[in-house]
């Protein structure tokens, strides 16, 4: 399983990756995401 990995000088990038994720998700018309218990 990859792991999220976060620059430590750019404390956001995680929240800020999973955000355009998201967004991605919803542009193309995804109605549902699921989080695994260990993904973030």
């Amino acid at each position: 399983m990859p792991l999220l990995l976060a620059d430590p000088n750019i404390p956001h990038a995680t929240d800020r990756l999973i955000g355009m994720m998201l967004r991605d998700e919803i542009a193309r018309g995804d109605s549902w995401h699921l989080f695994l218990p260990n993904s973030v």
